[in-house]
């Protein structure tokens, strides 16, 4: 094997779709994305065989990083995607690759009991991206479960504020900051056997000069040349909660009674 490996370790709605994107711009890069979840095309592709013939996650993931066949499948339907969206096509081959990567959420991971997996890698460069604010982070995934939309690649304003479940997203809440808390658990035990690049999203995000400043590190962690060109994938959500909760009233009033408060400033 000629490429290095790379793992964004993440949860959702922290950005780590325009890091892979990014990642996937560099001619010598590929990132496949998540491959745990079950809705995603590599795991619905070998569901069989995980249900039906045993096979384990531990060898799902092996197959993933080292056959041809399905690095050569993914490439083949990025380019099928591309061609029917009338982008730029960018089919790469295994021989210039630098380095190949997953990302995924730690809480399939931990569902999975696959921990010791990622641990005993022997070399793998892992690229840890949280969300410091666990309550926007929850608002961002609340709220897009009710409009139905991620990001936008146009510069149209989108009105997306919307009322939320303040109950149930105060028991959510609880869970997130357990599951937070065992997700730093196991980057420490990342961090004692492989090189670990630890960002958090309103790091990432804070400015253009930020992102860019981050990416080249990021680049360079992997082992890749900087590149000039960068994706066109938009962040929509505001940033200020007022902005995007319908009832922020309600919230507020209620968080502060609290543990979470905190996360309101």
């Amino acid at each position: 094997m000629n490429y290095s490996k790379h793992f964004i370790l993440t949860s959702g709605r922290c950005g780590s779709n325009f890091m892979a994107n990014t990642i996937n711009l560099s001619p010598n890069a590929v990132n496949f994305g998540e491959v745990l979840g079950p809705w995603t095309m590599p795991h619905k592709l070998h569901n069989w065989a995980l249900k039906s013939f045993g096979l384990s996650y531990e060898g799902y993931l092996d197959y993933l990083w080292s056959n041809n066949l399905f690095f050569y499948s993914a490439q083949s339907y990025s380019a099928y995607s591309h061609l029917k969206k009338r982008t730029p096509i960018n089919f790469k081959r295994k021989r210039n690759l630098k380095t190949l990567g997953i990302k995924d959420f730690y809480t399939h991971i931990r569902r999975n009991r696959i921990e010791d997996y990622f641990i005993r890698q022997e070399q793998m460069n892992v690229i840890h991206l949280r969300r410091d604010n666990l309550l926007k982070r929850l608002v961002s995934s609340m709220l897009m479960n009710k409009v139905g939309v991620v990001s936008t690649k146009d510069d149209a304003i989108k009105d997306l504020k919307a009322e939320i479940n303040v109950q149930r997203l105060l028991k959510y809440l609880d869970s997130d900051a357990e599951l937070d808390r065992a997700e730093k658990d196991f980057v420490k035990k990342l961090e004692k056997r492989h090189p670990v690049y630890k960002v958090s999203y309103e790091a990432y995000f804070k400015d253009i000069e930020s992102l860019n400043r981050h990416n080249r590190e990021i680049f360079e962690f992997i082992g890749l040349e900087p590149i000039e060109k960068m994706s066109h994938h938009k962040k929509i959500l505001s940033n200020d909660l007022k902005n995007v909760v319908g009832n922020y009233e309600e919230l507020e009033r209620e968080i502060k009674l609290t543990p979470h408060e905190r996360y309101l400033y």
